[in-house]
């Protein structure tokens, strides 16, 4: 699962979703090792990418367009309580945050946690209604476009209970 080059890392071209292999869910640092792989592997793509982790343990890549990850549904049932990360590509409808589709898929799955990557930063969303950002912690003066969704995000994610968080990576 975690050797090889880009592509073969990343699936057979073409095929969404396609089966990586699997690890066991329970176990954190397997779960933190395949984030911190493909997650600098899919920031640069040039249409969104997700890595699934199911709650079995199975690993799953989809591939979508510039500014959808549709083929992700696809995978039905198998995406309840799943940890999900996935990229907003350079020039997409990204707001350097998650998006009305993404808080969709995190509730209507009931995802234990979805991640997101851009060019500048990492967000997540989970279960965890003490794991979350505050408002005043964004910096006054941040560009507009950085902040607007964050900050919706943190808002809703204080009212519906779950945690939410931001940070630049390198």
């Amino acid at each position: 699962m975690l050797a090889g080059d880009k592509a073969s890392a990343l699936g057979a071209s073409g095929i969404s979703p396609y089966y990586m292999g699997s690890i066991d869910f329970k176990d954190a640092a397997q779960i933190k090792r395949v984030l911190d792989y493909y997650e600098p592997l899919i920031v640069k793509e040039l249409v969104e990418n997700a890595i699934i982790i199911t709650r079995s343990g199975d690993i799953y890549h989809c591939t979508g367009t510039l500014n959808d990850l549709d083929t992700i549904v696809e995978l039905g049932d198998k995406l309840r309580g799943a940890i999900v990360t996935h990229n907003h590509p350079i020039g997409s409808d990204n707001d350097y945050s998650f998006s009305l589709k993404d808080r969709y898929l995190f509730e209507n799955y009931k995802l234990a946690r979805l991640r997101g990557i851009d060019e500048k930063f990492i967000y997540e969303l989970n279960r965890n209604s003490a794991f979350l950002d505050s408002e005043d912690d964004v910096v006054a003066g941040d560009e507009e476009t950085f902040t607007n969704s964050h900050l919706r995000n943190i808002q809703l994610a204080r009212f519906l209970g779950f945690g939410y968080r931001r940070w630049r990576h390198e």
